[in-house]
């Protein structure tokens, strides 16, 4: 493994058994961040894209993939520069190169095993000749699987050799050389000149996974100051309520120290992500919406935003789903399943707008939401791509074992991945993080349209025409993240205004610079705009609604994209913007509104990869005579053969389901505005006032 740098090993543990106390939200802010003035910045803010979770050669499964690119390597990449990456044989022959670069990233290597690595992959260390480590250079992914085996369990377990005296000891200590190295990468990779270029932020993952389900978080640090080293469920358990408590004895009463944590993958969790534990109050309600202001609502293995027949008919929330509960059924390193694990129900809070509507539930029990999630979104790729979300240009997830059109084939359920977007008066860590804070944010599938969303009572009808939406919007109502103020005297319904401009794609500069392997392409037009109500009424029941408030509520299918060459042609448009007034709104019911911006259809990426080895999704006659032509033989890696592999791209809809047997060839890209939150008053009445 290839390092940046080499800190010291720190051997001091905090002690565990610190009783569960409630968020601080009155802690002293941090100091604020010592750097140049931006000289571009704004009081409206700014939508400034960027990536909340990605694995580099310092996560123990990534390395098993043969990725060998450090953390300073992923924020290269991050800033749009070329980097090789590993092929199909664990070489270094791949170039990788984002069109446009990010504006700011955090790379979350898995806390989980940093001490391991360090000490089975540096000659110097007295544990290198350990059986334990020698495996793990000769099979680092049996050995990983293994590993990963002991996150499953209850309580959590490291590996044998990790236990001297107290469980977990000496591996902890050790996991300081690679958190320094992370540190130092983060640091190296912030532009703190005032042309505020990029942004890092030094973070990491923790990997809580009690029987498969999922229950990890991303913790992400304000800035340099951080403890000396990282959490993992070794040291906290799978009780979440742990890690924020021995965060806030780790951090927040560390000088200048500020975190906050990211939960993801909720379509993986079987529902343990988005549960309340037993006891729970309105202490652990607050704790919880402290530490935790967003929950990722898409990624690379699939959409967490809601699922069709789960709570809801909607249909668009049959976009890119998996088949399946949790992350058992996944393998990652190899062929993806395609059948469900077994016929139980998916369960409905396995998905965020049920989590939403289960956190207005919660507040009128507990006296506070404890899931008041804006919405993050990130690539959780395991390849160091930081914002690979090009779906014409996607390099896989998995290292070498998705570095071939086979490898990426064969977990053809899987996408590239989303982004977050967030509105900031600057590109600075002091004003990312109080926009992460304060959840003004919104998610993207992997494309970069910008999506602005207020709510209101005295919203101006003429705000889109105006030339000052996001001027007006803030004067006359709150933006996405916020809660509704009260309600003024005699003003009956709420209104939300809500624009969004197309991506305008990227554009190849010329001549290229040399090395330069990035793929350029533009953008595509608007469908339509929707806002996603959400509510409980008198009984307590819950609710939602699904409105087109802009755009064609129907695709034209003239909108489509050119079968030869996959670009986007038809009707669209290249802005929608209107003022939505909700006219079945009641005073005395707790509600929450968020907007979804659809795009266009593009081709998956699924449709690029069958094309690129002869293929064609869009004539399934010739695809299945071509198809013909592959081995019926098993792969000599012990995969299938390049004929079922590649069966997929000859069974196709137009989309968006992924079924097992069928995959689309186009998809509709989309955006989602982190949600505006009302609550009554204690004595609202049950009607609406009269206009």
């Amino acid at each position: 493994m290839r390092r940046t740098s080499v800190g010291s090993i720190f051997l001091g543990l905090l002690a565990f058994g610190l009783p569960l106390a409630a968020a601080e939200p009155s802690a002293p802010r941090p100091p604020k961040d010592v750097r140049a003035t931006c000289t571009y910045n704004s009081s409206l803010r700014i939508p400034l894209f960027g990536e909340t979770h990605a694995h580099t050669a310092y996560s123990f499964d990534a390395y098993s993939f043969a990725v060998n690119n450090p953390p300073s390597e992923a924020y290269e990449y991050a800033k749009g520069r070329p980097i090789q990456i590993t092929d199909a044989m664990g070489a270094p022959t791949r170039c990788a190169q984002l069109a446009r670069p990010l504006d700011w990233a955090a790379i979350t290597d898995h806390s989980e095993f940093l001490g391991e690595m360090t000490m089975c992959l540096d000659p110097a260390s007295s544990w290198y000749q350990h059986p334990d480590c020698v495996a793990y250079r000769n099979d680092p992914a049996t050995t990983a699987e293994g590993w990963g085996e002991g996150l499953t369990v209850e309580p959590p377990r490291p590996p044998a050799f990790c236990n001297g005296g107290d469980p977990n000891q000496i591996c902890r200590a050790q996991s300081a050389t690679l958190w320094n190295d992370i540190r130092a990468a983060a640091e190296a990779a912030y532009d703190r000149t005032s042309a505020c270029t990029f942004t890092s932020f030094v973070g990491y993952e923790w990997t809580s996974m009690p029987g498969y389900n999922n229950r990890h978080r991303n913790v992400i640090f304000r800035n340099e100051n951080v403890p000396q080293t990282p959490l993992s469920v070794f040291d906290t358990g799978n009780d979440e309520s742990w890690l924020w408590t021995r965060l806030s004895a780790d951090c927040l009463a560390s000088q200048g120290c500020e975190a906050l944590t990211i939960p993801h993958n909720g379509n993986l969790s079987d529902g343990m992500l988005y549960t309340l534990p037993p006891g729970a109050n309105a202490a652990y309600a607050v704790q919880r919406s402290t530490w935790e202001p967003l929950s990722e609502i898409h990624q690379g293995k699939g959409n967490s935003e809601c699922r069709t027949g789960v709570g809801t008919t909607d249909p668009e929330c049959g976009f890119e789903q998996l088949v399946y509960h949790n992350l058992d059924f996944v393998d990652f390193g190899g062929p993806a399943r395609t059948t469900v694990p077994d016929a139980k129900p998916y369960a409905p809070n396995a998905f965020l707008r049920n989590a939403l509507k289960d956190g207005l539930s919660a507040e009128k029990n507990l006296g506070a939401n404890p899931f008041k999630f804006g919405f993050a979104g990130g690539t959780d790729t395991h390849s160091a791509l930081p914002g690979g979300t090009d779906e014409g240009n996607f390099q896989g997830l998995h290292g070498s074992s998705t570095a071939s059109p086979e490898g990426l084939l064969s977990q053809v359920e899987f996408n590239p991945g989303a982004l977050t977007v967030v509105w900031a008066t600057e590109n600075s860590r002091d004003a990312l993080f109080d926009g992460l804070k304060r959840r003004e944010t919104y998610a993207t599938s992997g494309t970069r349209p910008t999506v602005s969303f207020f709510g209101g009572w005295t919203l101006p009808a003429t705000l889109c025409s105006s030339g000052s939406f996001r001027a007006q919007g803030d004067a006359n109502g709150k933006p996405m993240g916020s809660d509704l103020p009260a309600r003024p005297t005699n003003v009956p319904y709420p209104q939300f205004a809500v624009q969004a401009l197309k991506d305008p794609g990227s554009t190849a500069p010329s001549p290229l610079p040399a090395g330069n392997c990035a793929v350029y392409k533009p953008g595509a037009k608007l469908q339509r705009i929707e806002i996603v109500k959400g509510w409980l009424d008198a009984n307590g029941n819950q609710h939602e609604k699904v409105v087109t408030v802009a755009g064609s509520p129907t695709l034209d299918p003239a909108a489509t994209v050119d079968p030869d060459t996959c670009a986007p042609v038809g009707p669209g448009a290249d802005s929608l913007c209107t003022v939505w007034t909700d006219t079945e709104f009641d005073p005395g019911q707790r509600a929450f509104y968020y907007a979804r911006v659809l795009e266009n259809p593009t081709c998956r990426w699924s449709t690029y990869t069958c094309k690129e080895v002869g293929l064609d999704p869009f004539q399934p006659m010739a695809c299945q005579t071509r198809l013909q032509g592959f081995s019926k033989k098993p792969q000599a890696s012990g995969g299938p053969s390049l004929y079922d592999t590649f069966s997929a791209c000859c069974s196709v809809k137009p989309g968006p389901v992924v079924a097992p047997t069928e995959i689309p060839r186009v998809t509709q890209q989309r955006a989602w505005t982190s949600p505006i939150w009302y609550s009554p008053p204690a004595k609202a009445s049950r009607k609406a006032a009269k206009p």
